[in-house]
């Protein structure tokens, strides 16, 4: 099927490609320890090699450097004991060492004989386990079959073994773990594919020896375990591989990118584990081109599918009587139907790229916004009795490399501006952000945080009025010390006095803050304002004195403790921010607001919390009833607190409060009747149940 697939190899590889971050590796997940990077950069790297002498020259020649980058890259992180983990931040394993192993035999390099040595040290009856044990009862000291796998072929790869020895493996401790559909059993995996793939392989290997596997029968739901049982069928010599091959590529193409981790909990006395979504979409990447690649060898040619299946496939529109926006939401906070329905219309552009990306949510890896989740409300708590509602939100195809992300979020920005009459307020904040699309080349493709979306809308007696926000990352450019002049470099576009008193004020915060981000409004009938946020470890209270004493603010003291819900422990733990609003013609205005992020080890008990909340904003001299009321119609979550965050706020009027929330329920009950990324409702995913695992 060469003619067939050579461009879709080449379009797979390119994607791939993409992803690649500074270090020159990929990445993916988000588990305990981190993200991913030795292991999931050698796989990636592994199947760009593979790739290569099926694609056109330039590319093949771009696929051979990548692969031999990280090979370099992999060669100089090996750790003490000569292996590698699943990041530089975890043990080693032998899984991920096996794929370090493979990759450095694939391209020449040198494969140090202490990574061969730790392959064999974890040899156990039965095959061989991922980790050393720790204690007795160490359920990750247990042989399994895709690391057994892996573990055999990198060892063959490096001439320690042959393929004698494969096949007694294959005989003693992976034949007899088939079960009756074909396939075997993951362990570190939800869905059988993984382990399939690289059994089917090992099989192949070994000469394919007796006893014969039995013929795949099993029927994916999940994208990224199609392409893996498509692999193992071509491993197999399966008749219906072409035809396999075509449907794993559409069901890809239709799911997005849904690989999802499992770390099950490695002792009894544990109890629960950790599961991550794979984010940004390498792994399904690197599946999708080593699929392409194998099935090259196929004797018959497999129709093209379409949509193809190595690019983002475009936004899916909500489905029929889906209200993704959150008209509803706004109406539970008190506006009326004529603001709730403009709260509708310019919600829908912002949120179609995220919640129709076909990813799963919460998605740590792909975004840092309410730990995961796609959209963030909140409510505005003050003096004023007029009702408003608020939001922020992922914007755009999440699934994009950084600079196509961030155009793809403007252009969402663009249109819910011109839903809001404020395509002349945004053609200023378009322009203002040149300097950071200037910066978007050299983003780090793991970056969780490039735009985010805000709106808020509140009634007045001429009608709804709506502002339009964006919030950019000024921490994109890898040194926290460069936040600052990208954010002046901004300003400066919107008015040459923007930046006055802007580095003075800075220096006054102290060493520790750093521009984190940069929020720029487009406002109905006004001029387009700008906020500046620094990041802090924790919360400062003079730090805070110092900021609101520069801009001429009476001296009280911003506290925000919440009793029975936030105490000073957790506000000194926890990342805080310290923002001023910026006039473009004037410079720094007397406005400080402090940010404190929610503890999330605060189990939620409804009626507590909200008792909780209304005695805090009562205690601001504020009317809470509008925060009780939007969380009630949040619906129910299990687990942690959903609140994200508070703001603090002092200008020359007075103080005013916000609280975010996350609104886990509401979004899952709108991705439930499309299927999103989760697959069938009789196989839900294991994140239903691991989510907040610790």
């Amino acid at each position: 099927m060469t003619g067939a697939a050579s461009p879709l190899l080449a379009h797979a590889a390119r994607r791939l490609l993409a992803l690649r971050g500074r270090d020159g590796l990929w990445g993916a997940f988000l588990m305990t320890p981190g993200q991913s990077r030795e292991w999931v950069g050698a796989l990636a790297a592994l199947a760009l090699a593979d790739a290569a002498p099926g694609l056109p020259p330039a590319l093949a020649d771009r696929a051979r450097a990548a692969a031999d980058g990280a090979g370099q890259a992999l060669l100089a992180r090996i750790g003490p004991s000569g292996g590698w983990g699943y990041n530089a931040a975890a043990v080693v394993d032998s899984d991920s060492t096996a794929a370090v192993v493979r990759l450095l035999v694939a391209r020449g390099l040198r494969v140090p004989k202490a990574a061969v040595d730790l392959l064999l040290a974890h040899q156990r009856e039965g095959g061989f386990a991922t980790y050393l044990p720790l204690a007795f009862g160490d359920a990750w000291a247990r042989p399994v079959t895709e690391v057994t796998c892996a573990v055999a072929l990198a060892l063959v790869a490096a001439g320690r073994w042959d393929r004698a020895r494969l096949a007694a493996v294959w005989q003693d401790d992976v034949a007899g773990q088939q079960r009756a559909d074909g396939s075997w059993p993951a362990y570190w995996w939800p869905h059988p594919g993984v382990a399939t793939a690289m059994a089917l392989e090992f099989w192949q290997a070994a000469g394919r020896p007796d006893p014969q596997p039995a013929r795949l029968a099993v029927h994916p739901s999940a994208g990224f375990d199609a392409l893996q049982l498509a692999i193992g069928a071509i491993f197999a010599g399966d008749a219906t591989t072409a035809d396999r091959v075509s449907a794993a590529l559409a069901l890809s193409a239709e799911r997005g990118a849904d690989a999802e981790l499992l770390a099950p909990p490695r002792f009894a006395v544990q109890p629960r584990g950790e599961a991550s979504p794979e984010g940004q979409g390498v792994m399904t990447a690197i599946a999708t081109l080593r699929l392409l690649t194998l099935a090259q060898r196929l004797p018959t040619p497999t129709p093209t599918p379409t949509p193809t299946p190595t690019t983002p496939r475009r936004q899916r529109p909500p489905g029929p009587g889906i209200a993704l926006p959150p008209g509803d939401l706004a109406r539970a906070s008190g506006l009326s139907d004529a603001a709730a329905a403009l709260v509708t219309a310019a919600a829908a552009p912002l949120l179609a790229g995220p919640m129709g990306a076909g990813v799963p949510w919460p998605n740590r890896p792909l975004s840092s916004l309410a730990i995961g989740w796609p959209l963030e409300v909140s409510v505005r708590l003050g003096p004023d009795p007029r009702p408003g509602f608020r939001f922020t939100c992922e914007t755009g195809d999440v699934r994009l490399p950084p600079a196509l992300r961030l155009r793809s979020g403007l252009r969402a920005l663009g249109r819910a501006a011109a839903h809001l009459n404020l395509s002349q307020q945004w053609a200023q904040i378009r322009d203002a952000l040149a300097p950071l699309l200037v910066q978007a080349a050299h983003i780090d493709p793991a970056t969780r945080f490039l735009v985010w979306a805000g709106l808020d809308v509140t009634d007045t007696a001429e009608g709804p009025r709506a502002v339009l926000k964006v919030y950019a990352n000024l921490a994109t450019a890898g040194d926290a010390l460069r936040g600052l002049p990208l954010a002046a470099a901004i300003l400066h576009r919107l008015g040459p006095s923007a930046t006055t008193g802007l580095t003075s004020f800075a220096a006054s915060l102290g060493p520790q803050a750093f521009a984190q981000q940069i929020g720029l409004a487009a406002v109905d009938g006004g001029a387009v304002q700008a906020k500046l946020y620094w990041e802090l470890p924790g919360y400062d209270p003079d730090a805070t004195h110092r900021a609101a004493l520069d801009l001429g603010l009476p001296g009280g003291r911003l506290d925000p403790v919440i009793p029975g819900l936030l105490g000073r422990g957790d506000t000194d733990r926890h990342a805080s921010a310290l923002a001023v609003r910026i006039d473009p013609q004037t410079g720094l205005r007397p406005e400080v607001t402090l940010a404190t992020q929610a503890s999330q080890a605060v189990r939620w008990r409804p009626a507590y919390e909200a008792a909780r909340m209304a005695d805090w904003a009562a205690s601001l001299g504020f009317d809470g009833g509008a925060l009780v009321r939007l969380r009630a119609s949040l619906g129910a979550v299990p687990g942690a607190a959903p609140r994200s965050l508070h703001t603090l706020t002092l200008d020359p009027r007075g103080l005013t409060a916000a609280v975010y929330l996350r609104p886990e329920s509401w979004i899952a009950a709108r991705l439930a009747p499309t299927g999103g990324a989760r697959g069938p409702a009789d196989t839900p995913s294991p994140l239903a149940s691991l989510r907040h695992a610790s």
